[in-house]
C-alpha cells in the first residue's frame, strides 16, 4: 500500500465529502509522506491511498474540529497548517476527533497565527450562546481549556489553562514573529528558518544571534547585516560558520523571548498550559541565561567584537 499524488481530474468531478484541518511537520510530511510537490507547492495539490482506509492504521487522517488538530500534533509555531478537503470514502472516529480520508486535498495554508485566528472563529460559531464565552475582562479563573466556559476571550487575568484567547503570548520561544520554521528564540521577526536567537530581523537562514538584519544566511552574531558567511559582521568561510556553528550547538542553548516551556509540566499536552501565565522576556534577560562555558567560547572567538556582541545581548557589564 501506499500514498501518492493525483491529479485533479483523476477525481472525474466527485464531490467533495468532508471538510477540516490537518498539521504537517515542518518540512510538510505526515507519517514520513511529504505533501508538498516537487517545487515545494502544497496549495491544490491532491493525494490519494491505495487499498481499504482504516482508522488510526491507514490514510488519510485530518480533523473536522480545528481544535482536535492538536490532540495528534504539538501547538508549536514551527509546525504547517491547512484546510483540507476529502473525496471518494471517508470514515469518522466514534468520538469525532478525526476522519480518515481516501483521497485530501490541500485547500489553504496557514501561519501558526492564522491558524489561532480560525480557532477562535470557530469558537465563537460554536460556543457563543454558551456558559461564559467570547467575552471581555475575566479574572481569577481556573483550568478552562477547550470548552463552552470561558475560552476564545479577551482580557484574561490571573487565570489558569486559557485557551486561544486575545491578550496572551501564546507561542513557544516565539514572540510577534510570522513564517518561522525549525527555529527557536525569535522575537519580533519574520521569515525565519533552522535559526535561533533572533530579533528584529527578517529573512533569516541557519543563523545564530543575528539583531537588526535582512537578507541573512549562515551567520553569526551580527548586527545590522545583510548577507551570507558573517562572523561579528565580518565575512568568513563557509568552513569557519560551520564550525563556529557546531560547536555553539552543542551547548544546546538558545534565549527564550518568553518563559513558555518554562510553565509546561512534564508530558503535558500543550492546550493544557497555562497560557494566561506567559509573558514576554526582554532581550537582555533572555540572553543573560546563557551558559559560562558558552560566553567564554565566544568571547575567544578571534573575530569577536564586543561592541557587536553587546548589541546583541545587552551590556555585558
Amino acid at each position: 500500500m501506499k500514498t501518492y499524488r493525483i491529479k485533479k481530474e483523476d477525481l472525474k468531478n466527485k464531490e467533495v465529502l468532508a471538510e477540516g484541518y490537518k498539521i504537517f511537520n515542518s518540512d510538510w510530511k505526515a507519517r514520513n509522506y511529504c505533501y508538498a510537490d516537487e517545487n515545494e507547492n502544497v496549495i491544490g495539490t491532491f493525494h490519494r491511498v491505495d487499498g481499504d482506509i482504516d482508522l488510526c492504521n491507514w490514510g488519510l487522517h485530518f480533523s473536522k474540529n480545528p481544535f482536535n488538530c492538536f490532540n495528534f500534533y504539538e501547538c508549536v509555531q514551527w509546525n504547517c497548517f491547512a484546510k483540507v478537503r476529502a473525496y471518494e470514502k471517508v470514515k469518522d472516529s466514534r468520538d469525532g476527533d478525526k476522519t480518515v480520508a481516501q483521497v485530501l486535498e490541500i485547500v489553504e495554508i496557514y501561519t501558526f497565527d492564522e491558524f489561532i485566528d480560525i480557532l477562535k472563529e470557530y469558537n465563537k460559531e460554536l460556543y457563543c450562546s454558551n456558559g461564559i464565552n467570547c467575552s471581555n475582562g475575566i479574572n481569577r479563573s481556573n483550568g478552562i481549556n477547550r470548552s463552552n466556559g470561558i475560552n476564545c476571550s479577551d482580557g484574561i487575568n490571573c487565570s489558569d489553562g486559557i485557551n486561544c484567547s486575545d491578550g496572551i503570548n501564546y507561542s513557544d520561544g516565539i514572540n510577534c514573529s510570522d513564517g518561522i520554521n525549525r527555529s527557536n528564540g525569535i522575537n519580533r521577526s519574520n521569515g525565519i528558518n533552522r535559526s535561533n536567537g533572533i530579533n528584529c530581523s527578517d529573512g533569516i537562514n541557519c543563523s545564530y544571534g543575528i539583531i537588526k538584519s535582512e537578507g541573512v544566511s549562515d551567520s553569526l552574531f551580527c548586527y545590522n547585516f545583510t548577507g551570507k558567511y558573517g562572523l561579528f559582521n565580518k565575512i568568513v568561510t563557509e568552513e569557519r560558520i560551520e564550525e563556529v556553528r557546531n560547536k555553539i550547538l552543542k551547548f544546546n542553548w538558545h534565549p527564550s523571548f518568553n518563559n513558555a516551556f518554562e510553565l509546561r509540566k512534564e508530558k503535558e499536552e500543550w492546550f493544557e498550559v497555562n497560557i494566561p501565565g506567559i509573558f514576554e522576556i526582554d532581550n537582555k534577560t533572555a540572553w543573560s541565561k546563557m551558559p559560562k562555558e558558552m560566553k567564554e567560547y565566544i568571547e575567544n572567538l578571534e573575530e569577536f567584537d564586543k561592541e557587536i556582541f553587546e548589541k546583541i545581548i545587552g551590556d555585558m557589564d
